[in-house]
């Protein structure tokens, strides 16, 4: 956390002028300060940098205060962590539903389904993290798992179920993957709650599960709710912001080596590279890649690529 705080206050710091003008792809700013002999920090955009190392307060936060929790706290964090990702499910629902939150904490979009969060994207994320807590916490009690089972279980099928309705393609892998993983973890949990029942409760309760899923699965793609796999087969990936933004950020990254052009900074940097054949009424705000947005905003070896 400490190394990530120093590598971008690094870009906030002011450098003599004849050191600034020769990094890569400083050129076109000092012509256009008529070479005034002012010192100048690394990155291109400082308050974009400075509003970057602000934002890392909040995940500092965060480390302290997990690393302040007590035994009896840290075990209940599951269940916290289960109810948030439910509260954001119900937005996501109601959204669904063709509700229009107008609230300053919820970015409403209007045509897409994101919860609590900015994008489909993050929402299915978090959906994810959801998918993978619930058996965890379902059987880290063998004495509550009785009914802590079904609700885990209910809660991670309505989980996938809104990740298809999201629209996150990326959300199709995640949520089964968190799934798979949280079962993973909690195998000796679930084996030691299932201990008193035959052998073949077991795997009858996966195949139940899996029947379940399938059956849901295919019931929101015949009532039009699956629209994660609508956007797989009717939006063709090349035609994707992303997609086709990959070059010219390359391009930076080359151009901008081995500086960048500052932490925060991507979207006005992308202004100055992006050809006429990409404009379009919205902005690129960010590559949605950090394998290529953090090389281009920080030092990075365009090798890689």
């Amino acid at each position: 956390m400490v190394a990530t705080v120093i590598v971008v206050a690094i870009q906030l710091i002011p450098v003599p002028p004849g050191l600034w003008q020769a990094l890569p792809g400083r050129d076109a700013f000092a012509q256009a300060t008529g070479g005034t002999a002012v010192w100048r920090p690394v990155t291109l955009v400082p308050s974009a940098t400075m509003n970057a190392a602000a934002s890392l307060l909040v995940p500092m936060a965060v480390l302290l205060l997990a690393l302040g929790l007590s035994p009896e706290e840290r075990n209940r964090l599951p269940a916290v962590m289960l109810a948030l990702v439910a509260a954001s499910m119900l937005i996501g629902l109601l959204q669904v539903s063709g509700t229009a939150i107008d609230n300053p904490f919820i970015n409403d979009i209007a045509g897409q389904v994101a919860g609590s969060f900015a994008n489909r994207n993050h929402f299915a994320l978090f959906l994810a993290l959801g998918c993978a807590v619930a058996p965890v916490w379902a059987f880290s009690d063998t004495h509550r798992a009785k009914w802590r089972g079904p609700l885990a279980l209910a809660l991670a099928m309505l989980f996938l179920l809104m990740i298809l309705a999201s629209g996150s393609r990326t959300g199709l892998l995640l949520g089964p993957l968190g799934l798979g993983l949280g079962l993973a973890v909690s195998n000796h949990a679930i084996r030691r709650a299932l201990i008193r029942f035959p052998r073949w409760v077991l795997p009858a309760v996966v195949v139940a599960v899996l029947a379940v899923g399938l059956t849901a699965g295919v019931l929101s793609v015949t009532l039009g709710r699956a629209v994660a796999i609508d956007r797989v087969f009717t939006k063709a990936i090349d035609s994707d912001m992303r997609t086709l933004g990959q070059p010219v950020i390359v391009e930076m990254i080359e151009h901008y080596f081995p500086v960048g052009t500052g932490f925060g900074s991507f979207d006005s940097s992308f202004r100055m590279h992006e050809p006429y054949a990409l404009l379009k009424p919205t902005y690129f705000n960010h590559a949605h890649n950090d394998f290529l947005e953090i090389p281009s905003t920080a030092a990075w070896r365009p090798r890689y690529f």
